[in-house]
């Protein structure tokens, strides 16, 4: 956090960010309201329904891995019925460009 903070700071490059900034090529991402990143390295998908336990999530380009699993997953697709409990919050983390799964 605190290099993104720094960041912010001396470039103005907001901490907090929508996903086109990750890949400002991908349509996708500029039309996902509902996630957004940390930084470059942190996505966050919250469940915003009532008392659903699932969602849709989007991951841009690369390699993500599961905050509340571990797995891994290939960026530039969706992953349908993404599930959450009540008390978790979907979360995605970059992993580095040569990871492989």
């Amino acid at each position: 956090m605190q290099k993104y903070v720094r960041e912010a700071l001396e470039t103005g490059i907001p901490l907090i960010r929508p996903l086109w900034m990750l890949d400002p090529t991908d349509t996708i991402c500029h039309t996902v309201k509902d996630e957004f990143s940390v930084g470059d390295e942190l996505i966050v998908a919250p469940i915003l329904r009532p008392k659903s336990i699932m969602r849709e999530v989007y991951l841009p380009a690369g390699v993500w891995q599961d905050g509340i699993d571990g797995s891994l997953r290939k960026g530039s697709r969706w992953l349908h019925h993404h599930q959450a409990s009540l008390y978790q919050i979907a979360f995605f983390i970059r992993m580095p460009d040569n990871t492989r799964f």
